[in-house]
């Protein structure tokens, strides 16, 4: 079958019989196939399993990585074998107007779907966390979540200590609504917040059941702690405690300080401390300071002379925190993101050039191109550094690291200039060693002026302080290339191509130039 097809594309479309795009492409969607399958089954969520949701592990895994680069790698390697056998381009084998450019497009498109597969699994396995819940229900559900973590163990919102006329005063209650409240009240508990609800949704939760505890509004506390059970139960993960208990355990109206604390889960210890500590410069710890919430209920063990409590009662907040951290962050912050993708769109493109340079153009010139851009590489950092150090680091615009790009910026456009004009008198000397430096820096040179105006745009912002802090005044041309950099990244791509279209056709006029 695969020979049927090679023989029929020889026939009929001898530039992708040239460039074995039809095996290599079919070969690599394979691949990214099984690791497509791979993540949506890696991304089944464990509603049992406990992690930080700071800090859980929903990264890619390294050996998915390392695995994804062996495969690109093998495939890359496999597939350059058998594409350089025939180069009918060396060879000045009849080409049409547009077959080279066709040609860069083709390795282009083999070069993303070859680097793509560890994003076929990272899309994956989010899109999996995406798939439990829609959108709407998901929200629905982290509300319940978040008003309910307040009865839970957790820590504090207002701190007991503050600065007064620049002294530390220890507040013994705060205010709200007209009425004072000790710092260890449930008013003054916080609440677990998810990525996917906004600051704004955050506030309006807590206020919400701030207001049912102050107005007595027993049973919209009880109706969210019953919803909190339901989520639990249906995900089979269990509590030693029914809502009724929960409520008579932590509801004490008016004050809300006679509290029982219930834990999030069955081992995890419980405290008795608010979210007040003075840090230890010596011991370079912090010290908390207890506060009245009463630990008597819980189980309490002495390891290595510290009293440790751990609950009697408890719910599972802590795992279903956890899962739904995860598809939180699936819809709010993947991994799969328009970051990732642009950077497996430059690298593609970046291997593309390098492949496609060396197809055009001899071994030896794309060689000595690679030496003499590393030459020259050395050269003007070390031309950037003695500036630096001449005129002094406070005169210049730019620092060290930018002075060197705006060099290479600014010499890639002589090269162009040179390239055109040699181009033009047709004379040939070294100027597939002028091509290949071109082509492989051409596509990163509207990326690096903008980087480089960006950070001169940065030095035009200017700052004041207010109430002892610095206040950034960002300047409206800072704002407006801030505003616009994922749009340069993807119009600086439409440019490449462009420009590819430039050098594809002058390179049929640079290969037919007589040798000096």
């Amino acid at each position: 079958m695969l020979k049927k097809t090679q023989n029929y594309l020889l026939l009929n479309h001898p530039l992708l019989w040239n460039i074995k795009f039809v095996p290599v492409f079919i070969i690599a969607a394979i691949i990214n196939l099984f690791f497509f399958f791979g993540g949506y089954i890696y991304g089944v969520i464990d509603f049992t399993k406990i992690k930080d949701s700071y800090r859980y592990n929903d990264s890619t895994p390294v050996f998915v990585i390392f695995l994804s680069i062996i495969l690109s790698l093998l495939v890359l390697i496999i597939w350059i074998v058998y594409y350089i056998r025939n180069n009918a381009f060396k060879t000045f084998y009849p080409k049409k107007r547009m077959s080279l450019f066709k040609e860069w497009g083709l390795i282009f498109i083999l070069c993303i779907v070859n680097c793509s597969y560890f994003i076929s699994f990272t899309y994956a396995y989010e899109l999996r966390a995406r798939h439990y819940y829609e959108k709407n229900e998901l929200v629905k559900r982290l509300d319940i979540l978040s008003k309910a973590s307040i009865f839970t163990q957790g820590g504090y919102d207002r701190s007991e200590d503050t600065i007064i006329n620049q002294q530390d005063i220890k507040r013994k209650n705060f205010i709200y609504f007209g009425k004072k409240y000790q710092f260890g009240s449930l008013l003054n508990k916080s609440m677990e917040n998810f990525t996917l609800q906004s600051r704004e949704k955050d506030s309006i939760n807590k206020r919400t059941v701030m207001h049912w505890l102050v107005e007595n509004r027993k049973d919209s506390v009880k109706n969210i702690l019953t919803q909190f059970q339901n989520i639990s139960t249906e995900h089979n993960l269990k509590s030693n405690i029914s809502t009724e208990q929960w409520m008579d355990l932590v509801y004490n109206y008016p004050e809300f300080i006679n509290y029982k604390v219930v834990g999030n889960d069955s081992f995890s210890p419980v405290y008795g401390y608010n979210s007040n500590y003075i840090y230890d410069e010596y011991n370079d710890e912090y010290n908390y300071t207890q506060n009245t919430i009463d630990l008597s209920i819980n189980i309490r063990k002495i390891v290595k002379k510290d009293t440790i409590y751990y609950p009697k009662y408890y719910v599972p907040l802590s795992q279903l925190k956890s899962a739904y951290s995860k598809m939180s962050k699936a819809w709010v912050n993947p991994e799969a993101n328009t970051t990732v993708l642009l950077g497996l769109l430059y690298f593609a493109l970046g291997l593309s050039v390098l492949i496609f340079s060396f197809r055009v153009t001899s071994g030896r010139s794309w060689l000595i191109a690679a030496v003499s851009g590393g030459i020259l590489v050395v050269i003007t950092a070390l031309i950037s550094v003695i500036i630096s150090e001449t005129l002094g680091r406070e005169r210049l615009l730019l620092r060290n690291e930018y002075l060197f790009i705006a060099i290479w910026a600014v010499l890639t456009i002589i090269l162009l200039i040179y390239y055109c004009i040699a181009l033009r008198k047709k004379s040939k000397g070294i100027l597939g060693i002028v091509l290949n430096l071109l082509l492989w820096l051409i596509p990163f040179l509207l990326p690096v002026i903008y980087d480089v105006s960006h950070k001169l745009a940065a030095s035009l912002n200017t700052d004041y302080i207010k109430d002892e802090a610095y206040v950034m005044v960002e300047h409206p041309l800072y704002i407006w290339l801030d505003q616009y950099m994922g749009i340069m990244f993807f119009a600086n791509l439409i440019f490449v191509i462009l420009s590819m279209y430039y050098f594809t056709i002058s390179i049929k006029k640079w290969k037919g130039i007589a040798e000096g």
